[in-house]
């Protein structure tokens, strides 16, 4: 098992792709270990966005203390530096005694936490952010991309799998400074004093497909369009960053009528799958990762195991 050895708190990071059940697994960890969890995801930060995220359950809420859950509303912008801080406050925070469990499929936000990001990122202002996200509707990705290979070769090649949130960072960067991401990555990064475990859960590609497909029917089982629609009538925008993700794109489309049932839940699956795999793409290129197999309670012990060796 790889470690990210350091002088300071021990944690343990327990990544995978989406639906490969890395809440189920920390879960039972907590049988055995006091814990708390916190949540890298760039969506159960919102309040009100619970069904097309997976969220855990309440009753895992109360059993074990989760963070970085609900502390948003919608229509609030969420970047992988404003986790990173609130984790090391979490962190900081967690008891003596206690491990904190960082458990996610966000690679990126991960690496902010451990290995920090540049000094130089900026947040970006409100009118920037605001028009890129109408570029984006009215343009589509293939045009942005094209404007980022432009502007920033390096970062567009970094981004291949035009991820449009990465690549409207990018170009927000860009608007907002004049300068290109590219050239933040080499400055100084402000990085965690931990001890790291680190784990990410391997399933066999069929086995993926499977568990993604049944969470994305039971999305829409539970309610996944009430939901949606709850959250429009609560004042959020069309536009908010947290409605144009996976599942609530889809849902969208059906309630506007620019899509019927079962178009919108093939593409959801679809898309689903394609994050996965951009999931796997990130974890597998970073070697610390240790992966782990079977059922939840045997990679629970697996990961017990190593926690008690170090």
């Amino acid at each position: 098992m790889s470690n990210h050895r350091g002088t300071g708190q021990k944690i343990i990071v327990l990544a995978g792709p989406t639906a490969s059940g890395k809440s189920e697994i920390a879960m039972h960890v907590a049988r055995s270990l006091p814990i708390e969890i916190v949540c890298a995801d760039a969506r159960t930060i919102y309040r009100g966005l619970t069904i097309g995220t997976a969220k855990p359950s309440h009753e895992d809420q109360v059993r074990v203390p989760h963070h970085c859950i609900d502390i948003l509303e919608p229509d609030q912008t969420y970047t992988a530096s404003m986790f990173a801080t609130e984790a090391h406050r979490v962190l900081a925070g967690i008891p003596t005694g206690s491990i904190g469990v960082v458990v996610g499929g966000s690679g990126f936000y991960i690496k902010a936490l451990i290995d920090g990001l540049s000094e130089g990122i900026v947040d970006t202002p409100d009118d920037v952010r605001i028009a890129l996200t109408d570029e984006f509707a009215s343009r589509g990705k293939e045009a942005m991309y094209d404007e980022l290979m432009r502007v920033d070769q390096r970062a567009a090649e970094q981004y291949a799998d035009k991820n449009p949130r990465r690549v409207q960072r990018a170009l927000e960067y860009y608007r907002a400074t004049g300068e290109k991401l590219s050239l933040t990555w080499e400055k100084p990064r402000c990085a965690g004093a931990y001890d790291v475990v680190f784990v990410a859960v391997h399933l066999e590609r069929d086995e993926l497909r499977q568990r993604i497909a049944e969470r994305c029917a039971a999305m829409w089982d539970q309610g996944l369009l009430r939901e949606t629609e709850q959250l429009l009538e609560s004042g959020i925008s069309l536009n908010a960053q947290s409605l144009q993700t996976v599942g609530y794109k889809q849902a969208l489309d059906v309630l506007f009528g620019r899509s019927v049932l079962a178009v919108a839940q093939q593409e959801m699956f679809n898309a689903t799958w394609q994050y996965a795999k951009r999931q796997l793409t990130w974890l597998r290129k970073d070697l610390r990762y240790t992966w782990i197999s079977g059922s939840a309670e045997q990679c629970a012990n697996d990961i017990l195991q190593k926690h008690h060796e170090r």
